[in-house]
């Protein structure tokens, strides 16, 4: 396989977990200025929020390319059966 395809094979198999890892994304919590120093100089708040974003941003351009597809058979094998894995091989060839 093209290792083009085998690359966007992979980033649609990880898209159904990156929207979960975004849904289950909290709410990002001020970070704390009360002056004591940290052993860190890492921002764990500002990590998640750089995080949080970057998934955003993933998760928008696979939207927009799926979105973008105009044939209901290409969009019912990439979601359902590439992202979603709602069928197996025969299943999503039967439907």
């Amino acid at each position: 396989m093209r290792q083009d395809v085998k690359k966007i094979r992979n980033l649609l198999k990880q898209y159904a977990k990156l929207k979960r890892d975004l849904t289950a994304f909290n709410q990002v919590s001020s970070p704390s200025f009360d002056g004591v120093s940290s052993h860190s100089s890492r921002n764990g708040t500002e990590s998640r929020l750089i995080n949080h974003v970057d998934l955003s941003y993933q998760l928008k351009e696979v939207d927009d390319a799926l979105n973008a597809i105009d044939d209901p058979q290409y969009q019912f094998i990439l979601h359902d059966y590439i992202i979603e894995k709602r069928f197996n091989r025969n299943e999503a060839c039967n439907q």
